[in-house]
């Protein structure tokens, strides 16, 4: 089964709204204004990686925005519906003045298959390996 050709256009499409539903899901879920910056980061660091792979590997921009696009959509579509348990559990971290969150059994499992679905998906569009 041969994917569909998506043109560079709609993946710059994808990464727009993957960012923007970035910055409107996660930021708001983060209990305080440092987490709510590196949250908010998470895009910018992956545009930079993104800008440092064109200008300086020459990597072509229609390699990477598949992949940068695919990348957030996996991390949110891992805590998709989760926005209550992920608030919680930052309040919950913040209050006790641990460095990180307890685990969350459903999120870890919720992340690990929508970020292999996700993997899978971006080799089958890209041709991983074939071009």
């Amino acid at each position: 089964m041969e994917p569909p050709a998506i043109g560079i256009g709609a993946w710059w499409t994808l990464s727009v709204v993957s960012t923007v539903w970035l910055w409107l899901y996660l930021v708001p879920l983060m209990p305080q204004r440092a987490y709510k910056l590196r949250v908010a980061a998470i895009p910018v660091l992956g545009a930079v990686f993104v800008t440092a792979s064109v200008l300086g590997r020459g990597v072509p921009l229609e390699r990477l925005l598949p992949m940068y696009a695919t990348a957030l959509c996996g991390l949110l579509l891992g805590l998709l519906g989760r926005g209550a348990k992920v608030r919680e559990l930052m309040a919950e971290m913040v209050e006790s003045g641990r460095d990180k969150p307890r685990n969350s059994t459903s999120i870890t499992v919720q992340l690990a298959v929508s970020c292999s679905a996700v993997l899978v998906l971006w080799a089958w569009l890209t041709h991983f390996g074939t071009r």
